[in-house]
């Protein structure tokens, strides 16, 4: 199964992601990490359950629950922009390479 992520915008679009970092898939989605997960820091995990726990709006704070767990599952790629966090859903070519 290989997995396509889109890590650009169009640079004149409304929602361009200029000056944010690259979109990225959990540790657990990717596989050159395959045998030493346990030995990797997901920084973006990390960053993503500190946020959660600053968030004070309840209704803020269970979207990036969801946000975080959808992020571990591999369904959706993180970036960040002025300090909070983008997404983008991933999609899965059934085509095994």
């Amino acid at each position: 199964m290989k997995v396509n992520v889109a890590t650009r915008n169009k640079l004149d679009s409304e929602n361009s992601a200029i000056g944010c970092t690259e979109f990225v898939l959990h540790k657990s989605q990717q596989t050159i990490f395959n045998g030493i997960q346990n030995k990797i820091i997901d920084y973006t995990e990390h960053r993503l359950l500190r946020y959660v726990n600053n968030t004070k709006d309840v209704q803020q704070k269970m979207s990036l629950v969801v946000m975080v767990d959808d992020y571990k599952a591999g369904l959706i790629a993180i970036a960040w922009k002025n300090g909070k966090p983008l997404y983008i859903k991933v999609t899965r070519d059934s085509k095994i390479v």
